[in-house]
């Protein structure tokens, strides 16, 4: 019934997780072999998997080259830096149901996501070189499936030359500047980044990646202090999407670092308030620490600050 897929290149420090948590499906494993060097296939080899050699150059292709490997109707993939740390008598339940496809969590570090990972193979194949995903808006979001990732050994002068091609086989699609943009993000490479990312906007006014761009931006313009553009990208993110506590905590730190902390306070208690009412299903990414750690922190460092400030003003005066 179940066939589970990962796509290795070097993955020997976390791969053998990556198996370990998934035998207890009794499922096929179909490893697809990007050009391992080092012990990566030795390891998949001791848990009986089936290894295929695949071509780094397109991912999608590569995952759908899996596919039609693929004996049973459902699959389910990983990465081999990633762990099932829950939800595997749902996920075995799940594909009894009458669903294509289904959304499970993915956690690094305090950010959630949430991506199809459980899929018909008859119904759905992948799309995106760079970072292969499957879309299908009438995907069941199932909860209690949930994968931990370890850390990724991403490299990036691949990614690029992936994109390169992308933007030669499509050169009228904005999609390649989109997954540039965020492979310089990753990178660290933030004054390419404002430029590609300013460049896809340009071309694109709508949905999620728009808005979450606009965000990136704001984050990369308020750590070279140009408050007035980061507030620009910020507000129309909190305009389309005003119970994303994220927006809200990113206008309070752009008005902490200007040191008015009346108005960071303010947007801080409205992390809270208004992030509570999210519904967490959606599948917009989640910060968990924004939504109470963060702005409860923030929030009572403005409340300090704005005490020292007016305790100083009243000693000031009185010694006037």
């Amino acid at each position: 019934m179940l066939t589970i897929h990962l796509l290795v290149q070097n993955n020997e420090k976390t791969i053998y997780q990556a198996l370990k948590s998934v035998v207890v499906l009794n499922a096929s494993i179909l490893v697809g072999n990007l050009g391992s060097k080092d012990n990566t296939i030795n390891i998949c080899k001791e848990f009986n998997t089936d290894i295929f050699d695949v071509s780094p150059n397109d991912l999608s292709v590569a995952r759908n080259t899996l596919i039609s490997k693929t004996k049973t109707p459902w699959a389910f993939y990983l990465h081999p830096w990633e762990v099932l740390v829950g939800g595997h008598y749902q996920l075995l339940e799940s594909i009894k149901l009458n669903k294509n496809s289904y959304l499970c969590q993915v956690f690094q570090g305090n950010i959630i996501t949430k991506e199809i990972r459980l899929w018909n193979v008859s119904s759905l194949k992948f799309d995106n070189p760079v970072y292969e995903t499957i879309y299908d808006p009438m995907a069941f979001f199932e909860k209690d499936i949930i994968l931990y990732n370890t850390g990724t050994n991403v490299n990036y002068d691949e990614q690029f030359e992936i994109i390169k091609e992308w933007k030669k086989k499509q050169p009228i699609s904005s999609n390649p500047y989109y997954y540039e943009a965020c492979v310089l993000l990753q990178q660290g490479n933030y004054k390419e980044f404002i430029s590609i990312a300013n460049y896809y906007l340009f071309r694109e006014q709508s949905g999620l990646s728009t808005i979450m761009l606009k965000y990136y931006l704001a984050m990369v313009y308020l750590k070279y202090k140009n408050y007035r553009t980061a507030l620009f990208h910020l507000l129309a993110c909190v305009a389309i999407r005003p119970l994303m506590a994220e927006f809200w905590c990113l206008l309070g730190d752009i008005f902490y670092k200007q040191d008015k902390f009346i108005e960071a306070k303010m947007f801080y208690d409205n992390a809270i308030i208004l992030g509570s009412r999210r519904i967490l299903s959606d599948d917009w990414p989640i910060d968990i620490n924004k939504y109470k750690e963060y702005p409860e922190k923030m929030a009572e460092s403005c409340n300090k600050m704005i005490y020292e400030t007016r305790y100083y003003f009243t000693d000031s005066e009185k010694l006037i």
